[in-house]
């Protein structure tokens, strides 16, 4: 069997739904509350490499302060990068983080909580609905 079709079609998907159920998981019983943004963590170029895009701008993370159920107040950097330089300190987000483990904290946009389950996912979805147009294109007009 060809590698290309076992990789997309098989294991992709399949690391996408364990994503997936994490993602859902987080969504349906995590703790959403607002956190303001006190700092930001500077992370600079990596000169000699490259990254993904070849980007070698410096990263900024984003430090929050929040207040969990307990009404205990954490401080944490979130994993969220931003490759440009950020002016909204002070600014409140919303963020998100499985009941009792405030530290695992990370924000709670769509993007941020879906992004994964759609990456490992979206390329045997494109494929197949390509495939499928494809078919009954020839079926049913050609």
């Amino acid at each position: 069997m060809n590698w290309f079709v076992v990789i997309v079609f098989v294991i992709m998907p399949l690391v996408g739904a364990m994503f997936a159920w994490h993602s859902w998981h987080l969504s349906r019983t995590g703790v959403r509350v607002q956190a303001k943004i006190v700092d930001y963590e500077y992370e600079a170029a990596d000169i000699g490499g490259h990254s993904i895009h070849g980007d070698r701008r410096p990263k900024y993370r984003p430090v929050v302060s929040f207040v969990d159920e307990k009404r205990k107040l954490h401080t944490l950097t979130l994993p969220k990068v931003f490759s440009t330089e950020p002016a909204n300190v002070g600014h409140l987000i919303p963020i998100i983080y499985p009941r009792g483990q405030p530290q695992k904290a990370q924000s709670a946009t769509l993007s941020s909580i879906w992004f994964f389950p759609f990456w490992f996912c979206g390329p045997a979805i494109t494929i197949a609905a390509f495939i499928g147009s494809q078919w009954l294109w020839y079926r049913y007009v050609g």
